[in-house]
């Protein structure tokens, strides 16, 4: 699994880890990109991830759940 450009995330729904700077240091999350148009994680319910400024650089898929 390699980091991909944010522009090539999928916009379906799926779950991906994101990655970006936020204030200066790494920051990344387990999000996905919802209909109403911006990254939702399961902790910012009804604030997207991008609410405090933190614009996402890079993702990749989920990996393989174990079993």
């Amino acid at each position: 699994m390699d980091w991909q450009p944010i522009a090539t995330a999928p916009k379906d729904e799926t779950w991906v880890i994101l990655y970006g700077d936020l204030y200066g240091e790494p920051h990344g999350c387990i999000a996905f990109w919802s209909p109403d148009g911006d990254w939702f994680d399961s902790e910012a319910a009804s604030n997207p991830v991008t609410h405090f400024g933190w614009q996402p650089t890079h993702w990749m898929p989920l990996p393989k759940l174990p079993g």
